[in-house]
């Protein structure tokens, strides 16, 4: 079983194209690399949009781990600033409502979550190869340029930072819409926020309709927590902080 953090990029500029992270982005990447540097992370792989890539550059940083990027990871829909706002936000509303809406400039909910659920089933097979090869051989690991295969790795939860509406789309995927607090598909994934999912690659594939095991609304600092599981394994979003767009209860993707 792999285990995944999914790290919500921190505050962003709010401007069109590529924008980086505000300074409160900033010191919200840098709290967020402190608090995941200490559960062992074995890996981190990043969007390649500069808002995500960014935010995992603390995590390398407080880790010593080198970031990997994959297109896969990037969010439903990026504004280019070509097609007006309003324009923009009703598509992205649109896309949220009809999962198989597809977008001027981005992906359908449905397909966004099928090319991060691939990105994580081949995450999680190096893994799973990367763990049978050191019970079999100890320390003289395959020399395939595979993440994770390397003679020092040690089998710990990999660092995905990528963006909220990606990550809703997944989840809408894994555990369906019911499950899924409507304040994450609406509102938004807030900055810096933390969705784990414990992966078995076989289960993964083909994942059954699952069932809820349980919802907590208090955990540290009054952050949300939904714990969802079935044959996928469970999903724990930890959605405490402030808003991504940076107005308190309103997100701009």
């Amino acid at each position: 079983m792999a285990v995944f953090h999914l790290v919500q990029h921190a505050e962003k500029e709010r401007r069109p194209g590529d924008p980086g992270l505000t300074g409160r982005g900033r010191a919200q990447a840098a709290r967020t690399a402190g608090r995941l540097r200490e559960v062992g992370l074995r890996a981190i792989v990043s969007s390649p949009l500069r808002r995500a890539r960014e935010t995992a550059s603390f995590l390398a940083a407080a880790t010593g781990l080198e970031v990997r990027e994959d297109a896969r990871l990037r969010e439903r829909m990026n504004w280019d600033g070509v097609q007006p706002l309003d324009a923009f936000l009703a598509d992205w509303a649109a896309s949220v409502r009809d999962r198989d809406h597809v977008p001027d400039c981005g992906d359908s909910s449905r397909a966004t979550a099928a090319r991060m659920r691939a990105c994580l089933l081949e995450l999680a097979e190096a893994a799973e190869r990367a763990e049978a090869a050191e019970l079999a051989e100890g320390a003289e690991l395959s020399a395939r340029a595979e993440p994770f295969e390397s003679a020092d790795a040690e089998p710990g939860p990999i660092a995905v930072v990528t963006h909220g509406g990606a990550t809703a789309d997944l989840l809408r995927t894994l555990i369906g819409d019911r499950a899924v607090p409507a304040a994450l598909t609406d509102a938004g994934v807030p900055s810096c926020a933390i969705t784990t999912l414990d992966v078995v690659p076989a289960e993964f594939r083909h994942p059954r309709r699952p069932r809820l095991l349980r919802r907590r609304d208090r955990v540290r600092r009054a952050s949300g927590v939904s714990r969802v599981g079935g044959p996928s394994g469970r999903a724990v979003s930890r959605t405490g902080g402030s808003g991504c767009g940076g107005r308190r209860g309103r997100r701009r993707p």
